[in-house]
């Protein structure tokens, strides 16, 4: 099981938890206490459990801890945290949190998901590329997120997967709570709303920089999944 804790202030006193913690800075700078690290913009640490540890700053910085469970974390160093620099597991790291303050009830089973493609991507860097994943579920959630800007047809992801397509769909709502067709929606749907909050691009690039084949579609969609027009959604953050 994966538990999952939303972005929130540093702590101000040193504290410990009995389940690993993995950390993303987004952005600022700071420190960690306990295992000495400095923080910095794109760096991801995992925090062994019972291990003391406090996050402190002169000035904001931007950080996401996720808490973590799992047979992938066996054999791990119960001492020592450990880190990697990727810019690509901190935006992923967002992306879940900025899932979870979008939706609400049922979506456990996805935040789940999307959390063992982090851990997975996580633990690659810090073998050096050497894991391999067999796992078909996780291959497909990796591909959603490095070619989510492309076409994608699910009867050609199944076939590069070695299955049929009803037996991609039954797995993978088994594992997400989703079929394939919509939780890559739901993934396009979560960066077209981080590049509403963070930029200017009008609608009709934000529709092709996230896999959309147009604006009035992409609008559409938005709407459906957010409960808000892309325009609505841009202007509320002001």
């Amino acid at each position: 099981m994966v538990r999952h804790d939303a972005r929130f202030p540093p702590p101000q006193r040193t504290t410990y938890h009995d389940h690993w913690e993995l950390l993303a800075v987004l952005a600022g700078s700071g420190s960690l206490r306990g295992p000495e690290i400095d923080l910095r913009e794109r760096l991801i640490c995992l925090i062994p459990p019972g291990v003391p540890h406090q996050e402190t700053s002169e000035r904001n910085v931007d950080v996401i801890w996720m808490g973590i469970q799992g047979s992938r974390l066996l054999g791990l160093d119960r001492e020592v945290a450990a880190t990697v620099a990727s810019g690509e597991i901190a935006g992923m790291m967002e992306r879940l949190w900025l899932f979870a303050q979008m939706n609400s009830g049922g979506i456990g089973p996805e935040l789940d998901a999307l959390a063992a493609l982090i851990l997975f991507r996580f633990l690659r860097l810090l073998s050096g590329g050497s894991v391999v994943t067999t796992d078909r579920v996780e291959r497909a959630i990796r591909l959603f997120h490095e070619r989510m800007a492309e076409p994608l047809y699910m009867p050609e992801i199944a076939s590069q997967l070695g299955c049929s397509l009803s037996c991609f769909t039954r797995e993978f709502r088994r594992r997400t709570g989703r079929t394939p067709a919509a939780y890559l929606t739901n993934l396009r749907t979560q960066h077209a709303a981080r590049l509403l909050e963070t930029t200017s691009l009008p609608a009709r690039e934000i529709a092709e920089l996230t896999g959309f084949p147009d604006a009035f579609y992409f609008s559409r969609v938005f709407k459906r999944v957010v409960g808000k027009s892309p325009a609505r959604w841009r202007a509320g953050l002001h």
